[in-house]
């Protein structure tokens, strides 16, 4: 039965030029998780020569910084099995300012890009439920729900109180069985 190498024990046998392109290689931004061994046995399956070393690292280095904080960001060793330094790589996504540095017009942090709203003002525009036959805007059904039930936010009322009054409500309703079939919320079925 075959011993089993660490990735030390693997990279010992290579020459210079190939340990120190595969440890620059590594220092790369790779997807989280991946196995520095994998890419170690990888990076010796198919680097054969000093050329093909630097150019490798090259295309690792564009190819992370391109794809830094994408969810589509490869490991190492899958990086390397699939040749990917021959790929051509996309034109490098224009820079977009922090999400906390655009403002929406009501004046509350982005949190839309594509359409620059914050959550409240795309929900005002955007959000609709079907409630008593018609197709009505979410803001206004939660409102008058909340109302129904004697929930509504009390003027001077602080939130931290509303939202426990909220929380009590909603475990003396559950406790008596009131979501057990729908019943007394509001919500048209």
């Amino acid at each position: 039965m075959a011993k089993k190498r660490t990735t030390e024990q693997i990279k010992s046998s290579w020459p210079k030029w190939k340990q120190s392109g595969f440890d620059l290689c590594w220092s790369f931004d790779w997807r989280l998780g991946c196995g520095k061994k994998d890419a170690a046995i990888a990076w010796d399956q198919w680097i054969d020569s000093e050329q093909l070393s630097t150019t490798a690292v090259n295309a690792a280095k564009k190819y992370c910084t391109s794809a830094k904080g994408s969810s589509y960001l490869a490991g190492m060793a899958p990086w390397i099995n699939q040749n990917r330094w021959e790929n051509e790589l996309p034109e490098p996504r224009r820079e977009q300012a922090p999400v906390n540095e655009l403002m929406c017009k009501c004046g509350g942090p982005v949190t839309i890009r594509y359409l620059g709203l914050c959550v409240r003002c795309y929900t005002d525009a955007h959000s609709t439920i079907h409630y008593m036959g018609q197709d009505q805007p979410f803001t206004e059904v939660l409102a008058i729900t909340l109302a129904d039930m004697g929930m509504a936010y009390r003027e001077g009322e602080a939130r931290d109180d509303w939202t426990d009054r909220c929380r009590d409500e909603f475990f003396r309703r559950a406790k008596s069985g009131l979501f057990k079939s729908g019943k007394n919320m509001g919500v048209d079925r």
